[in-house]
């Protein structure tokens, strides 16, 4: 056993008489290093008895390392007289059965110099691996962007629960630009990114210098650390694109939506993501996007200053265009904010809205071939 595993909490085997151990406290070096550990013998029996698990003699070792593996062990089944001290010199003479991982957020971590610090001292020995921020602290690893170039990361792990292999690749082969980075509302975290240079337009008088974004993307965690999605688009016109715009800004998020919204080729963009499908596709909308809710049947509404639009994974989309008839029917629906119903036939649509006391209304809309789109409220 090594002695950097001997965090309170963590279970051992010990190997001259078979029992098993709970350890409760350990000592450190001015490096914060474990240096020695304290652990209390663990009565396997009152544990099991504890979970209502039934044993023999000889099954009871067995059903103990079973148990052990998706339950804690509660301190009524410690024995707290038979404390016993690891250091070393004798860590040989124990084995790890069940690590403890200790809640990183609740160190001090930064960065200094390119070096990742906990609690005052280097994190780890990093050798060439320069440090540019903390992009997000985990339970039980950190996120971190490693400078790889001007102006461009790779994303690593750092986990001091493998001592010698702290750091290990998070998004294996990549460089990206410097993200933004957004924590969404179940707790995943995105980055987005892009890539651009400047570009000269125009002759003459009407000369001008525009940002052009070359490549965009996103990268998606869940609250542990784990990546869920990676995707990068880039502008090239003469390749077949997922979506023939960039990325853009995180604007808003729901359950399963993330909407980006930005400006390409002087034209205004908005892109949905779905977390579900794990793709990406573009609506039209001439305005920011002011609110965004999804309701219980995975239909995400979303209003802009003076649009109207309803998302599903479905496809079965809607974007109502600034009219004086949708300002109008926008004001009778005003209070009624929750879509409890929704209809798309292609040639109508019905939106049936609901209030906090549950009185309904119905926005009606048909498509003709004179003149153009009607709508009622209803």
């Amino acid at each position: 056993m090594k002695m950097n595993r001997a965090k309170k909490g963590a279970v051992v085997l010990n190997k001259l008489y078979g029992d098993f151990y709970h350890v409760d406290g350990n000592s450190k070096d001015e490096n914060g290093k474990i240096v020695s550990a304290q652990a209390c013998r663990i009565d396997v029996g009152a544990y099991l008895e504890s979970l209502n698990i039934r044993f023999t003699s000889e099954n009871k070792r067995a059903l103990f390392l079973k148990a052990l593996a998706e339950n804690d062990v509660p301190l009524y089944c410690i024995d707290g007289q038979s404390e016993m001290s690891m250091t070393e010199k004798n860590a040989i003479c124990f084995r790890v059965i069940k690590d403890s991982y200790e809640n990183l957020a609740a160190e001090n971590w930064y960065v200094s110099d390119g070096v990742l610090v906990k609690n005052g001292h280097p994190a780890a020995e990093q050798g060439e691996i320069e440090i540019d921020q903390i992009l997000a602290i985990f339970p039980h690893k950190i996120l971190i962007g490693v400078k790889a170039g001007e102006d461009k990361i790779s994303l690593m792990y750092f986990d001091p629960n493998y001592a010698g292999k702290e750091f290990r690749p998070a998004l294996k082969g990549t460089k990206i630009p410097v993200p933004e980075k957004i924590t969404l509302s179940n707790d995943n975290l995105l980055l987005y990114y892009s890539r651009t240079h400047m570009e000269e337009k125009g002759e003459g008088d009407e000369k001008t210098t525009e940002e052009v974004v070359d490549v965009s993307g996103y990268v998606i965690y869940d609250s542990e650390g784990s990546l869920l999605d990676h995707d990068e688009y880039d502008t090239d016109p003469d390749e077949d694109h997922e979506i023939d715009v960039p990325l853009g800004k995180y604007v808003i998020d729901t359950d399963n939506f993330i909407v980006f919204q930005g400006e390409f080729n002087g034209k205004p963009f908005t892109n949905i993501y779905s977390r579900e499908y794990h793709e990406l596709r573009s609506i039209e909308l001439a305005s920011k996007v002011s609110s965004a809710e999804e309701n219980v049947d995975k239909f995400m509404l979303i209003k802009t200053a003076d649009e109207l639009a309803v998302v599903s994974d479905s496809g079965n989309e809607l974007v109502l265009k600034p009219s004086k008839q949708l300002s109008k029917a926008l004001d009778q629906l005003y209070g009624y904010g929750y879509l409890v119903d929704y209809c798309n036939k292609g040639r109508y649509f019905i939106l049936t809205f609901a209030s906090d006391s549950y009185e309904v209304k119905t926005l009606k809309g048909t498509f003709t071939s004179d003149i153009g789109l009607v709508l009622t409220v209803e």
